[in-house]
């Protein structure tokens, strides 16, 4: 019944998501990511926000708030987009992985283990590989390891 009302309302649609992600109160954002995270469970829902430019709004959040739930549901998010929308192709540049890099360094260790995950599977590509390598993502997860903090 809640998808038929979200469907019909078309609460999920780009504009509608537009103005939620422009929104600057960081409340109100955290509880919206939290929505968008419930919305993934469901591959119908998850995919009408599947896209480049949601994606970049999300990388934008990240570099601009240290909330720590906030960053923990964009890491949730950017690990569902890597794992199940891999053709996105913000993820797949340098915005993208530091994005990813950005949550690990500053996140929570929950967002933390999350972020961790999306690098292992982004760097199955060549390119990001290299991104990585040249980011020094590596050394860093390698002292989070040594460190445990």
């Amino acid at each position: 019944e809640v998808l038929q009302i979200l469907v019909a309302k078309k609460y999920l649609d780009r504009p509608m998501l537009e103005v939620f992600l422009h929104i600057p109160h960081q409340e109100v954002l955290a509880e919206f990511f939290t929505f968008m995270n419930q919305c993934s469970a469901n591959q119908e829902l998850f995919a009408q926000f599947a896209s480049d430019e949601i994606v970049s709004m999300l990388i934008k959040h990240v570099h601009t708030s240290d909330r720590a739930d906030i960053l923990l549901q964009i890491a949730r998010l950017l690990f569902q987009f890597v794992v199940v929308h891999r053709s996105l192709q913000v993820l797949k540049g340098e915005d993208g992985v530091e994005a990813v890099f950005a949550i690990a360094k500053k996140g929570s260790p929950v967002a933390q283990e999350v972020c961790i995950q999306a690098i292992y599977h982004l760097a199955d590509d060549e390119v990001i590989k290299r991104i990585i390598i040249r980011k020094g993502i590596l050394e860093f997860l390698c002292r989070l390891a040594q460190t445990g903090a």
